[in-house]
């Protein structure tokens, strides 16, 4: 398997997986200058990275996110933001965050350069993780939401390689209602400390996405 699958299977960066793999976690071996990914070895780190906890549907988890943001789930029943909410009173942003993954589908691109900022600035594409937090600079490549019926348009649009070695853009196909309201450009919060949170294995991004929860119940 390659590193974009592998990428999208664990729900980390395709940077993670060759990281991994030159820590001695993953096992994978170089044919003609790309790394091929033992089967086995990333079943074994997909189940070592499991947490307990079913996921919430792609509405619950928006309706979670939306709730912790100030923002109103209308999508929901609700009886369904009652019980959402009781939950989030409970366990927070923090103890749920691996359980909001069914929010978005991850899909690493590589687009030409010069193409980033008119990406970024189309219609229904809206900045995510560490560039939408406020909290945390990052070099890393932009992770934007986008509605999942916008997906052929962008491609036809933009032409990437939609198995590159290194992306510069990773998409978040939403799964569920489109959360945002019109002429929102940015995450809400709790979407860019879940994304955050999303990457247990780097320490920057998991203090900034706690930093970020704080700053939310302050």
């Amino acid at each position: 398997m390659g590193v974009a699958e592998a990428a999208a299977l664990l729900e980390v960066r395709p940077e993670r997986v060759r990281a991994l793999i030159h820590d001695g976690r993953l096992s994978a071996r170089q044919v003609s200058g790309r790394w091929l990914i033992d089967p086995d070895s990333l079943d074994r780190r997909a189940r070592a990275v499991k947490k307990a906890g079913r996921p919430f549907s792609p509405a619950r988890a928006w309706a979670l996110l939306a709730l912790a943001s100030g923002r109103d789930p209308h999508w929901v029943s609700p009886s369904a933001r009652r019980q959402l909410a009781a939950v989030l009173a409970d366990r927070g942003i923090g103890g749920i965050h691996h359980q909001l993954g069914q929010r978005a589908g991850l899909q690493p691109w590589y687009v030409h350069p010069s193409m980033i900022s008119a990406l970024l600035d189309e219609e229904r594409a809206v900045l995510g993780g560490a560039r939408a937090s406020g909290v945390l600079r990052s070099a890393d490549p932009p992770e934007v939401y986008v509605a999942p019926d916008a997906v052929d348009r962008l491609v036809r649009r933009y032409r990437p390689d939609l198995e590159p070695e290194d992306a510069n853009v990773v998409m978040r196909i939403v799964r569920g209602p489109w959360p945002f309201a019109p002429g929102e450009r940015k995450v809400w919060p709790a979407v860019a400390a879940a994304d955050l949170l999303d990457h247990p294995d780097d320490d920057r991004s998991v203090r900034a996405g706690h930093e970020l929860l704080d700053d939310l119940r302050a």
